[in-house]
């Protein structure tokens, strides 16, 4: 009996080797898109990619512009109210 469970624990430890985050398949796959590929070239992975970002030939944008907070507030004030939808 005792034989038996330390054959059953070992079955245990090896299958905890793989990793638990992926599956073996997916191990090596890359994840750029072509698009990455194409911008940041074949060399390039990591944050290196994103060090990289003002020689693809557009700069990096995070949002466009900006309402001040009276503008925001004077908006949704003109739009609220019981009955009114936009």
């Amino acid at each position: 009996m005792r034989l038996r469970q330390i054959a059953s624990v070992g079955v245990l430890v090896g299958a905890f080797r793989a990793p638990a985050h992926a599956e073996a398949r997916d191990i090596g796959r890359a994840t750029h898109t072509p698009d990455d590929w194409a911008a940041y070239g074949a060399g390039t992975t990591g944050c290196a990619a994103d060090d990289d970002a003002h020689d693809v030939g557009r700069p990096p944008t995070l949002h466009g512009k900006i309402d001040s907070a009276a503008v925001a507030d004077r908006e949704v004030a003109r739009g609220a109210g019981a009955g009114r939808i936009p």
